[in-house]
């Protein structure tokens, strides 16, 4: 998508925006609530295909995504409550301001920052990078939209599958096909994963692995790279280090190498 279809907000805005931080004093882990999974809910399918559509249509007319930011009061109507809402922008899958100021002369919509998990009558939400990436590995169209090769010509970027990385369940996905089930802990490898995720699985990313007294930090990683590799479910994706060891990408499999891949004894 071109990076204006994400402006934070529009260029003729002209309040002071306070930056929005979150401050969770007592985080509750993932891991506390095992095998639920809400997505399936008709409320969370509505909800993410109205965000996804916004996405769309700022892209297809080339206009920042908060022209088309959607109204809390149509998300609320679908079924989302406050804490659906909070837990969107807490992970930060979704960004939300208040819409104030509107006038038919104007050609822009103008918005407020909030500064808090608050929301008010007025706020408007819209995808981030990383809920984009949340959004299309949930979301499941009516009639498969995503595999519309209209939609596919005309939107590339946002039809193509990507990576997701679920540090609940341990668990690394493209589109709807597992990758790699961690079933003991690989700190090195997770960190890695963890990272591509935040920053929206862009093809590569320095190396996030701290320094660590008396290690090889380009050895780390390059075996972390291998061991990345290692017993995939599906070959479909693979990484690679960028020859100095400094930086780490990820790339698609042909056909022709993901099925040898799968015809090769597991472990290798």
């Amino acid at each position: 998508m071109d990076k204006a279809g994400f402006d934070r907000l529009p260029a003729t805005a002209t309040e002071d925006f306070v930056d929005r931080t979150t401050d969770l004093q007592s985080p509750m882990h993932t891991h506390a609530l095992p095998g639920w999974s809400p997505w399936k809910e008709a409320k969370w399918q509505l909800v993410f295909g109205q965000l996804l559509a916004a996405c769309y249509f700022a892209h297809d007319v080339q206009q920042p995504i908060w022209e088309f930011a959607v109204e809390i009061e149509y998300l609320k109507a679908i079924g989302l409550t406050a804490n659906d809402l909070r837990w969107l922008s807490a992970k930060g899958y979704t960004d939300h301001a208040v819409e104030f100021g509107n006038s038919p002369n104007r050609r822009r919509r103008r918005f407020r920052r909030r500064s808090s998990l608050g929301f008010r009558k007025r706020s408007c939400v819209v995808l981030t990078e990383a809920g984009i990436v949340f959004a299309r590995h949930v979301y499941r169209p009516p009639h498969e939209l995503a595999s519309n090769s209209d939609v596919d010509a005309h939107f590339p970027i946002l039809s193509v599958d990507m990576p997701y990385w679920d540090q609940a369940t341990r668990m690394l996905w493209f589109g709807s096909k597992v990758i790699k089930r961690f079933k003991l802990p690989a700190p090195n490898q997770e960190r890695i994963l963890a990272a591509m995720q935040e920053e929206g699985w862009p093809m590569c990313i320095d190396d996030p692995l701290p320094p660590t007294a008396g290690v090889d930090s380009k050895r780390r990683l390059h075996d972390t790279v291998n061991r990345l590799n290692r017993s995939h479910e599906n070959h479909l994706i693979r990484f690679a280090g960028n020859g100095n060891g400094l930086a780490i990408h990820w790339q698609l499999v042909p056909t022709s190498a993901s099925s040898a891949a799968r015809a090769a004894p597991v472990g290798t």
